[in-house]
Parts: C-alpha cells; structure tokens; sequence
C-alpha cells in the first residue's frame, strides 16, 4: 500500500472513530456530563501516556518537558474542547455538535493571525463570513427550540480546538502528543470539581466511557496523527469532514434522532465554507518544481 493510500485509510478510521461519539453518549444509563467527562479523560489520558512510555521508553520525562509552556496552553485548550463537546452533545442534538466541528479551522486561522500574525488569504476571510452565517442560523435555531445553551457551548468547543490548533503550530518543532495526556489530566480534574466529586456510575456507562477515551478520542487522534505524514492539509481537512456525515447518521439508525432543517442549513454552509477555502488554496498553492 502507498503511503498516500495508507493516510487516506487512517484519517478515513479517525473520523470513524470520532463519528461514535453520541451514540456511545446517547447508551449511557445515567451518567451525566461531568461523569462521563471524568471517566473518558482518565481512560484518554492511560491510553494516550501508554503510547507515548511505549514509543519514549526512558526519554519519556524529557518529551513530556520539551512541549514547554505552549503544550501547557494547548493541554488547556484541549481539555475545554472536550468538555465542551461532551457538555453540549447533554444539551442539543448530535447533528447540531458535529456540524459545528469544520468551524474550528476558521476559527484557528482567525486566532493564528492574531496570534502568530499569519497571513490570512482572502478566500479565507470570505470562508469565514459564511461560516458565520452558518453559525447564526444554527445559534438562533437553538434559541427558537429551546437548545440556544447547546449551541454555544458547542461554539465554545470549536473556538477552545482552535487554541489548541495554534498552541501545536507554536510548538510544532517537538512532538505535542504528551500533551494530549496532559489535557486529560486538566479535564479529569475540571470534571470532577464540577460535579462535586460525584463518579458513581453503572457498569455499563463505565465501559461506554472506556470506549469514548480509549478508542473513539485517543484511537482517533492516533490513527489522524498517523494519515498526516503522508497528506497534505487540504486532504486531511477534508477527509475528516467524514465525522460529520456519519455522527448524525449512526444517531438517526439507533435513535431516530433527526435534526431540523435550520440545523442542517447552517451546517451545510459552514461545511460549505471550509470545503470552498481548503480546494481554494489548494489551488493556489503552487505545483512543485
């Protein structure tokens, strides 16, 4: 198998292994957001420091010091995006989660111009006021269905992975997967104070939350890390675009859970944004020599 062929595979089983994350959330007995936060960010961070203790052996301190104080920022970033998406999948529909997600590396342009003072392209800028309207759509959907609260913290998730986005760009010379254990830690903690230390849950939601952190977040983000040394960015932007087409599919089979055609406008101009900026500068980037 070519080496493009294997990224495609394995950024084709992170959005499949993204894609299961309300279903397993929907199958939950009765473990609420700060309990299933918890539980997944410890069985986030076991399986993603086992990796990195298997690949580092003794040099295992040494990586977890070098991603510096910009892994520190991107642990935190991290953890208050998956807060937010488990919080938000609580309080509004899968469909109107996952089609928030392609935002994200709007918003992480938006902040490394900020921040890193990247040159921002026109056609990116033009992506990001469709995006937005996208966003509005689905924010005032949720205002008129009584879910306005899902909406935003869904949103809050997007802006919080793309300070994470940026933290990785800032520290992008050392490998940051350390800090995705890290973040579990942040998370774990965060979950378990706002849910005053309450982790009581049933056998089943304990083995749910074992698959939402060790297969459908850190397998995910493995298999993704994996598929990004043979693609370029344009395809891994848009192969990824998979979790937003089976999240909500595996909901509809399982539940009946269908979304409302505001949401599904909103999403598909917001996807539509990201899929019209990542061919654009795929098209002005140019032919190598």
């Amino acid at each position: 198998m070519s080496g493009r062929a294997r990224g495609i595979w394995l950024c084709l089983m992170a959005g499949g292994f993204w894609s299961i994350a309300g279903v397993l959330v929907r199958l939950m007995e009765g473990a609420g957001p700060w309990e299933i936060n918890f539980y997944r960010s410890v069985f986030l961070t076991l399986t993603v420091a086992t990796v990195v203790v298997w690949r580092y052996r003794g040099a295992t301190p040494a990586m977890y010091r070098a991603i510096g104080w910009a892994g520190v920022a991107g642990a935190f970033f991290a953890a208050g995006s998956n807060l937010c998406f488990i919080l938000a999948l609580s309080l509004t529909s899968v469909a109107n989660v996952l089609f928030m997600l392609p935002a994200g590396p709007l918003f992480a342009a938006l902040f490394g111009w900020i921040v890193l003072r990247e040159r921002v392209m026109p056609v990116t800028w033009a992506a990001m006021a469709v995006a937005a309207a996208g966003i509005a759509v689905m924010v005032w959907d949720g205002l008129a269905g009584g879910h306005l609260m899902g909406s935003l913290v869904a949103l809050a998730g997007c802006a919080s992975f793309a300070g994470f986005v940026v933290a990785l760009r800032l520290g992008r010379n050392v490998d940051m997967l350390p800090t995705i254990s890290l973040a579990g830690c942040v998370a774990g903690t965060v979950a378990l104070a706002a849910g005053g230390g309450a982790i009581a849950v049933t056998t089943q939601d304990l083995a749910l939350c074992a698959l939402l952190g060790s297969v459908q977040a850190a397998f995910g983000l493995i298999a993704f890390t994996a598929g990004a040394r043979h693609l370029p960015a344009v395809q891994l932007s848009l192969i990824s675009q998979i979790e937003i087409v089976l999240g909500p599919l595996w909901v509809f089979l399982a539940f009946g859970e269908t979304p409302t055609w505001a949401t599904l406008a909103g999403g598909l101009l917001i996807v539509g944004a990201v899929v019209g900026q990542a061919l654009a500068a795929a098209r002005a980037r140019p032919a190598p020599a």
